[in-house]
């Protein structure tokens, strides 16, 4: 079949799936995802800190224009008494904490969701973001543990796990089978800053040593940065181990107690996306494991998706991106901003794009991904205030579409975020009509596929 026939064919479906409400579709190209839960407007100088600029989930759920919401974040998978701790600004500022955690009790989210999934929208949780700290996992045991935590707190309510699947290249990660006391790899060690550990008592109220032979970080940082062997503080209230409060470094869930919570009652998200933005320990298993976990599922479909920066590799994602032992991930949300091989670097008047790099991830798409029919969205700030740098007005951002319309992973947009978007009055709107434009429009870039 020709890629005209093939791009008519497309351009029908588009038109025959958008009906009273939307849905994410990646067998369609035309996704519109946005982000919700951290009042980027609110936060910003046009917004004036106004805790309001953000609407609960449910007012965007109203919107033909939007197939998907990415709530985020979640910043700790293991925090107090070993559950996880989100944040959502203003929505979740006012919610109850269950004893013993940071974690919110926010039913009225989990109300929204329920609401949202039943017009057709798709609610994913996001788990990253920059403020998350904990630098992954001790080892590949507690990334696992992690994984089952974020699954049994957010995703479906059932008691028995589906069993995990024998490792994968163990080997060739540079790790052998885990214990409770391995210790991370020493190739890529976080360069945050070194925790203090008066400041730390002082946070937790609770005495703290330093484990031997680990040294104190006065003598093992190096330029106040966490050296490649890596220090850890463990306090010594039980219950805190491995969780250093104001520190960075690879979590502990070797206290989690058995108990779980549920912060949006019975409501379960339909998936996970890992938003990382700096290198982490043990990251493949912990999303091998949540990719388990979807798979043993048969009642509905859920999601695993990623948020990678547009240099490739990335950085922070490619353990579980690349390999080895690459996860299967359904898409990648790809943040073409705050970087050299974004928007801003698209040259219309061109047919080569030396900077922009789309065809680098579909590249990736067909050749590298352990899921080949993996989708590629193309990630653009909503205004000007949502990014450090790269965003492009809609008269700008449809000419790229149109190009990211050439190659065979691309399924959408993705948006950052939603109430910047509702700011930019039309924004939506525009970047919908752009991804449904006719398909004669897209043989410009076909030879590109």
């Amino acid at each position: 079949m020709s890629f005209f026939q093939k791009a008519l064919g497309v351009t029908a479906a588009l038109a025959s799936v958008r009906g009273a409400y939307a849905k994410l579709d990646l067998s369609q190209r035309d996704n519109v995802v946005v982000y919700w839960g951290q009042n980027s407007l609110g936060a910003s100088t046009s917004g004036g800190g106004d805790e309001q600029a953000q609407k609960p989930l449910s007012h965007y759920c109203k919107d033909d224009n939007i197939d998907a919401i990415v709530m985020a974040f979640v910043m700790s998978i293991n925090g107090p008494g070993g559950a996880p701790v989100y944040d959502l600004a203003n929505i979740s500022k006012e919610c109850d904490t269950f004893d013993g955690t940071n974690l919110k009790n926010c039913p009225e989210v989990g109300e929204d969701i329920a609401e949202c999934q039943k017009n057709g929208k798709t609610i994913l949780l996001s788990i990253g973001g920059a403020t998350y700290k904990e630098a992954g996992f001790s080892s590949e045991k507690e990334a696992i543990a992690g994984a089952e935590s974020i699954w049994k707190t957010f995703g479906p309510t059932k008691k028995n796990l589906p069993a995990e699947k024998p490792s994968e290249n163990v080997a060739a990660l540079g790790q052998t089978q885990s214990t409770e006391t391995q210790k991370p790899a020493t190739t890529a060690a976080p360069t945050t800053a070194a925790p203090n550990p008066q400041s730390i008592v002082v946070a937790t109220g609770t005495n703290a040593a330093w484990n031997t032979p680990n040294p104190p970080v006065s003598q093992a940082s190096q330029n106040g940065l966490w050296p490649p062997q890596t220090t850890y503080l463990t306090n010594l209230v039980p219950q805190l181990s491995g969780r250093a409060y104001g520190a960075s470094g690879p979590a502990s869930t070797s206290s989690q107690t058995s108990k779980v919570y549920r912060p949006f009652g019975k409501t379960s998200v339909d998936g996970f996306d890992l938003d990382f933005e700096t290198t982490n320990y043990n990251m493949q298993p912990f999303a091998k494991r949540l990719r388990e976990l979807i798979d043993g599922e048969s009642d509905r479909k859920y999601y695993l998706t990623s948020a990678p920066q547009c240099p490739y590799p990335d950085a922070a994602d490619k353990d579980f991106l690349d390999g080895p032992g690459p996860v299967d991930m359904d898409a990648v949300f790809v943040q073409f901003y705050n970087n050299p091989c974004g928007l801003k670097s698209f040259d219309a008047n061109s047919d080569e794009q030396p900077q922009f790099n789309f065809k680098t991830w579909d590249d990736w798409a067909k050749d590298g991904s352990k899921n080949k029919d993996v989708k590629v969205l193309l990630g653009a700030p909503a205004n000007e205030e949502a990014s450090i740098s790269g965003f492009v007005p809609v008269s700008e951002l449809k000419p790229i579409i149109e190009y990211a319309q050439g190659f065979d992973s691309f399924g959408g947009a993705m948006v950052w975020d939603v109430t910047q978007a509702y700011e930019n009055k039309g924004f939506l709107s525009s970047v919908q009509q752009a991804l449904t434009q006719s398909a004669s429009r897209m043989l410009r870039y076909a030879f590109r596929r």
